[in-house]
């Protein structure tokens, strides 16, 4: 048991980002459901370079990267280290607490916050 009783709890919990990308996965994987067209997986390359979700769908990948805050440091992102690598148009989405219900086009990715969305925007 992770013993966290309410919001401010969760905020200050040790795991909090565990549990963040956790639920982002539940959520992913509800929303695309079994299809055997749709593959999921995580990337690491030898560099340590990592991406949460790396999802390919009848030819369509798209880069899913996790994050428990409003604000990201885009440092921390590595969308534009792995999307180059792949031979395709290759979509970008940060999953986070963006405020809002709609999802927020920056420069070359998407925010959306999970918590809001029942559609994920993946093709």
């Amino acid at each position: 048991s992770l013993d966290i009783e309410n919001g401010k709890e969760l905020r200050n919990h040790i795991y909090k980002s565990n549990i963040w990308e956790n639920f982002v996965f539940t959520e992913l994987y509800k929303s695309q459901g079994l299809d055997p067209n749709k593959s999921l997986f995580f990337y690491r390359d030898q560099n340590g370079v990592e991406i949460d979700f790396f999802v390919e769908r009848k030819s369509k990948i798209t880069l899913i990267e996790v994050k428990d805050a409003e604000k990201v440091d885009k440092k921390k992102l590595n969308f534009k280290k792995v999307a180059p690598l792949i031979n395709e148009n290759v979509k970008c989405i940060l999953a986070n607490r963006c405020q809002g219900d709609t999802v927020y086009k920056l420069e070359n990715m998407e925010m959306i916050n999970p918590l809001n969305c029942e559609i994920w925007p993946i093709d």
